[in-house]
């Protein structure tokens, strides 16, 4: 859009002026098309939600989901301190939804119905990242968290040569300080057996895309207290 304005100016430009200059001192203007960005495109469950259904899953019972939930990256764990869980009831639509997701790997995205995510539990972990869902029904729940930090990192940076005492050169380097942000999505699937179970789980950024490194993919969040 911002070519064809310039044209256009240009071109009321050279009218007011009467175009002095002779046509064989004007070069070839060559104007592209604008390219507007894509919508991303975005996948749904063919799955209708039944809400009624998913009310009745997150009904009161006598079992207990207990968990942790950290982040991995470069091989470090970083605990989910404070941070709110939620917890979604496994229907036949939130089936299909995870299994879009995983499929896509995010591309195209798979779209959520908002009544879907309004019919849940929440809870927050603690200062250790430790949570818990008292009063559960035995079946298959989803469970996610948000957690956005920034990421403590140092590295070399060149700061010049000089000549030594022995005849050759000695490079220099300082030590600098910087800040990587992170913005992970963690979660895991659950399942209650039966009545008065207690599952014990972990939430991490290392399931459907395997972002958090070897040891994300090799071990949960370790349990601490």
């Amino acid at each position: 859009m911002r070519k064809y304005l310039a044209a256009a100016r240009a071109a009321a430009f050279c009218l007011s002026i009467g175009c002095l200059l002779s046509p064989a001192s004007f070069g070839q203007v060559r104007v592209e098309p604008v390219q507007r960005p894509a919508t991303p495109e975005t996948l749904a469950p063919a799955t209708p939600f039944d809400s009624a259904a998913a009310r009745q899953a997150v009904d009161r019972g006598t079992s207990t989901i207990r968990g942790i939930a950290c982040a991995y990256h470069d091989n470090i764990q970083f605990v989910a301190a404070n941070k709110q869980v939620y917890l979604l009831p496994v229907t036949p639509y939130l089936d299909e939804w995870l299994q879009l997701r995983k499929k896509s790997g995010g591309h195209p995205v798979a779209a959520l119905e908002k009544g879907a995510f309004e019919i849940r539990v929440e809870t927050s972990t603690d200062e250790k990242g430790h949570f818990q869902f008292p009063n559960m029904k035995p079946g298959r729940y989803y469970l996610m968290a948000l957690m956005a930090f920034n990421q403590a990192k140092s590295r070399d940076v060149y700061a010049g040569a000089g000549y030594n005492s022995f005849g050759g050169t000695t490079t220099y380097y300082d030590r600098e300080d910087y800040a990587v942000g992170r913005n992970d999505m963690l979660e895991q699937l659950v399942e209650i057996k039966r009545d008065g179970q207690t599952v014990s789980t972990a939430l991490r950024n290392s399931g459907f895309w395997n972002k958090g490194g070897l040891l994300g993919k090799l071990l949960p969040c370790v349990w601490s207290g």
